[in-house]
């Protein structure tokens, strides 16, 4: 239809009843996919340091069924989950000071998938020399684990961002967020600061009335931001600029934010600070991992000094699973209720 057409009409919902499809180059992330082939060139969290204790951690990611460990000399292991003998899941596997025994035959797997024993096979199997279990490369960094699940040929270095130690003195808080929903959807969202000075900000009945939206205090701020958007990282990434007047009409607040592609974040000043007109350094670096078409966990740091936070706002111990202090209820239920279900088995 034309734009003076019926498409344009009021009550025109029938001509409105197409559904668009959804974007697999953009949106799935299994292997084999363009964005899931895309992400697997980088290293991405898979799961909290805590969360690796004395039996293994099941794990989805990327559409890929994986479990985690720690062996009892301290290394990190992500291996598929299907034992490569007999397919029993190594959920149920035993840890060892050196790999993983499956609970079945008791095959031992080192954390690069090669063979350690097989007991039930005779000395000197061929097996040994045939057989080496899927395996990603895998370490921990203050609190986060990551993996690389791409071609090892390709496998880059992990980038270590100045961010990650500056200001001196920085502290850095690992949490997760689970988000019943695709990456994307959530990634995207950050860029938009117009919805932050709206859904955000307690909205009511009456905050956005046409008479008053115009002078309306909206969390602290008059008004909606300015926005400034500019390329960064050879085309590779985004950084934008948010401007707010504060109510007496005469300061601002900057906060500038960078979204890495394709899931990276780092965040300005996130509290009262910024209406003492502060332009501080990051607070937050945020992975937005997908788990799988979807859902998404929210993996990253909370920076702890004295210039994104010199009030003593932040709240360190309400940083870890499922958790962050500036987040409380924005996951809401759902996620106590994946966390216990599905996307925390990895079970479809």
């Amino acid at each position: 239809m034309t734009e003076t057409g019926p498409v344009q009409m009021p009550f025109g919902a029938y001509h409105k009843r197409d559904v668009p499809a959804h974007d697999p180059e953009l949106t799935e992330v299994q292997p084999g996919s363009p964005m899931g082939e895309y992400m697997r060139r980088f290293w991405h969290p898979v799961c909290l340091s805590e969360e690796l204790t004395d039996v293994p951690k099941l794990i989805r990611i990327l559409g890929e069924d994986l479990v985690a460990f720690r062996d009892r000399s301290g290394r990190i292991g992500v291996l598929q989950r299907h034992c490569s003998h007999r397919g029993t899941s190594l959920e149920y596997g035993i840890i060892q000071p050196k790999g993983i025994r499956c609970c079945y035959h008791g095959w031992v797997y080192d954390i690069d998938g090669t063979i350690l024993e097989m007991p039930t096979e005779p000395e000197g199997s061929r097996i040994y020399d045939t057989v080496v279990h899927g395996a990603y490369p895998a370490f921990e960094r203050s609190g986060l684990v990551f993996a690389y699940m791409g071609d090892p040929e390709e496998k880059p270095e992990f980038p270590e961002y100045d961010s990650f130690t500056r200001p001196e003195g920085t502290k850095i808080v690992a949490f997760s967020n689970i988000y019943p929903c695709n990456f994307l959807q959530a990634f995207e969202n950050v860029a938009d600061h117009f919805h932050t000075a709206i859904l955000h900000n307690g909205m009511t009945v009456d905050t956005l009335d046409e008479a008053t939206k115009k002078s309306i205090t909206l969390g602290g701020f008059v008004g909606l931001p300015t926005v400034h958007w500019e390329a960064a990282r050879d085309g590779n990434g985004l950084m934008f600029v948010s401007c707010r007047r504060n109510p007496d009409n005469q300061t601002f607040w900057v906060r500038s934010i960078e979204l890495s592609f394709p899931n990276f974040i780092q965040f300005g000043a996130l509290y009262g600070a910024a209406r003492r007109q502060r332009h501080s350094t990051v607070a937050l670096s945020r992975w937005h991992v997908p788990v799988d078409n979807h859902n998404v966990i929210l993996f990253g740091w909370r920076h702890f000094n004295d210039e994104v936070d010199p009030d003593g706002e932040g709240d360190e111990s309400r940083c870890g699973y499922d958790s962050i202090d500036f987040l409380e209820g924005q996951t809401g239920g759902g996620a106590t209720r994946m966390a216990s279900g599905p996307l925390a088995t990895g079970r479809p």
